[in-house]
């Protein structure tokens, strides 16, 4: 993607950037490319879903979502965007209450024992692959910085 000579309309200092699908192609490539590079000036992207399938970016320590994903396997899909390059990564969830009505059932569940349970153990056990084991879910958890129900217990 570096090697396209694209720019967006804003300014190349700008620190925050939006990505949705109703900004023009041409904008959005723009944006993407410049916040695929290493030496980015944009320090926030600002997108809705359309950023992530197909855009490769490896040093994000931070996922942050206003509302939740419509669903369990969106929100894992989407969170697993940060820390790429195995350095640690924090995926934050701001739960505006009028927002929990456009989920599924399965993320309410979680939203709603996000305090008490392992995070990371309770989406695995719901997407449960053929062949994994009980012992394999428990062994995921990676102790205090693992998730927030981890670090408070």
């Amino acid at each position: 993607m570096e090697a396209l000579e694209t720019k967006r309309e804003d300014s190349d200092d700008n620190l925050v950037a939006m990505y949705h699908r109703k900004l023009p192609d041409d904008h959005r490539l723009a944006t993407a490319v410049e916040f695929s590079k290493k030496k980015s000036n944009i320090r926030c992207l600002v997108c809705t879903i359309a950023f992530g399938l197909g855009v490769e970016v490896s040093d994000l320590p931070y996922v942050i979502h206003w509302g939740p994903s419509k669903s369990l396997l969106d929100y894992w899909q989407e969170v697993g965007r940060a820390a790429r390059d195995i350095e640690l990564g924090t995926a934050i969830l701001y739960k505006p209450a009028y927002s929990i009505r456009h989920t599924d059932s399965k993320f309410k569940e979680l939203i709603g024992s996000m305090s008490k349970i392992c995070i990371r153990k309770q989406i695995l056990r719901e997407m449960k692959v053929d062949g994994m084991k009980e012992d394999d879910i428990e062994k995921c958890c990676g102790g205090e910085k693992c998730c927030s129900a981890c670090n408070r217990n």
